[in-house]
């Protein structure tokens, strides 16, 4: 497998796993210590003895977790002791005390500052890595995003894919990398006070930096030039093939109005469903609360099998024309072709809509209830204002990169599972009648 590709999955993989952590926290969150507000802050020597999930524009953690954080927000600070991992999700993320277990983030940027621990392992997919001198992660780094600016320590392996690498500290294994051409200024779509700047694109090792495995980089151009420390297992280069594309790339109103488009449809969408079968959407809730796992591998199982039904209804009726086009009713042929596009094209618009709108719809309803059952449990009944908060929240998490694009796939796989058994309920419940032959008659 080549190296590019090899990262990629590594990086996908790793973050399907926070999606489906992320999700798996909201269903259990009852059984959570749960914290919201502008401005969240556990102080110093407060010790939590359970997990902790955390909303709010600032948070900052100085105490101690026995358990896991989970914590979304503009700003999240964590200079307290996590003992168990953490799974941050916010614009400016930054880390300077423990983690006993794995880091999970996604954002605009992360910063591990001096002294800052991680004793397992750390993916990050966003803007903006840095980790500064004297920080540790004992295990394993996987970085995807634009610029990665290493000066910290790293126990095992880094797997690094954007378009810029700087790296001035020690990694013990291997390095594998993803880089763009040299000295580029690659355009930035993120915005945020605390942001640094872009730095040129490239591959840039310095003299002071350890590699005690293989030096291991793909780019379009060889840039040995800048690799001024000398890998302990060498320096293997593998060329990538410029893309050739004549098909600008989306502009920054593109981008939102994408987001606006998917937003409103959806938002029609649910208030047209909450409307018509506000029991139904009620219980896919709830099934999508109880059963996330199973619900969401319901939902892979859903997705695949649908759309192969429908492409066997569209292929069966193709053949059923070619049938009648070669007997005596060939008359006939051009209406049977004409009704069976139109029926296949049908099936796969409506699945289609149920696949992106329907399954964000019931995880916009989820992440409301649940919301409104921490934090203002006077208006968790009510279904209509839990999907409204609960879809900005949703669009807000998918707008960010990497960590949006596999959230939202987790969401509709849930959404979807959650639909299927509501379906199978009914099914279940008020099965089709079975015919019985009458008495004859005296």
């Amino acid at each position: 497998m080549k190296l590019t590709t090899l990262a990629k999955w590594q990086l996908l993989v790793v973050l399907g796993l926070l999606g489906l952590l992320l999700l798996g926290g909201i269903g259990s969150a009852s059984a959570s210590d749960i914290r919201s507000g502008d401005t969240v802050t556990i102080a110093a020597g407060e010790v939590i003895d359970d997990d902790l999930i955390v909303f709010g524009n600032t948070v900052v953690m100085n105490g101690t977790v026995n358990g896991d954080l989970v914590a979304f927000g503009n700003t999240i600070t964590v200079n307290g002791t996590v003992n168990g991992s953490a799974m941050l999700a916010g614009q400016t993320l930054l880390v300077g005390g423990t983690v006993k277990g794995t880091l999970y983030g996604g954002g605009s940027t992360l910063t591990l500052a001096p002294l800052a621990r991680i004793e397992r392992n750390m993916f990050f997919g966003g803007y903006n890595l840095e980790t500064r001198s004297e920080s540790v992660i004992a295990r394993d780094l996987v970085f995807g995003g634009s610029q990665a600016v290493l000066g910290g320590s790293v126990g095992r392996d880094a797997k690094l894919a954007g378009q810029a690498l700087e790296l001035n500290g020690r990694v013990a294994g291997n390095v594998r990398a993803e880089v763009g051409e040299p000295q580029v200024i690659p355009m930035n779509f993120f915005a945020g006070a605390n942001l640094p700047p872009a730095i040129p694109s490239g591959l840039r090792v310095s003299k002071n930096a350890e590699i005690g495995g293989q030096l291991l980089y793909a780019s379009t151009v060889e840039q040995a030039g800048a690799i001024l420390a000398q890998p302990r297992g060498g320096v293997v280069y593998s060329q990538q093939i410029r893309a050739t594309s004549n098909a600008p790339a989306p502009s920054p109103y593109e981008w939102l109005f994408t987001r606006l488009r998917d937003f409103f449809t959806v938002l029609i969408l649910g208030a047209l469903a909450l409307w018509i079968a506000p029991r139904y959407v009620n219980q896919a809730v709830t099934h999508a609360r109880d059963k996330t796992l199973a619900a969401t591998g319901w939902g892979l199982v859903v997705l695949v099998v649908g759309y192969a039904l429908v492409a066997v209804a569209g292929i069966v009726l193709m053949i059923v024309g070619i049938v009648i086009a070669t007997t005596t009713l060939g008359g006939l042929a051009a209406a049977t072709f004409g009704i069976g596009a139109g029926a296949t094209a049908l099936l796969f618009t409506v699945f289609t809509a149920v696949v992106l709108w329907g399954s964000k719809v019931i995880i916009a309803c989820l992440i409301g209830k649940l919301l409104f059952q921490a934090v203002a449990k006077q208006y968790a009944d009510n279904l209509l204002a839990a999907f409204v908060v609960g879809l900005v929240l949703f669009e807000i998490v998918a707008a960010i990169p990497f960590l949006g694009t596999i959230v939202t796939i987790v969401a509709v796989l849930l959404g979807l599972g959650a639909i299927w058994y509501v379906y199978y309920d009914r099914r279940r419940t008020h099965p089709l009648p079975i015919p019985t032959t009458a008495p004859a008659p005296a």
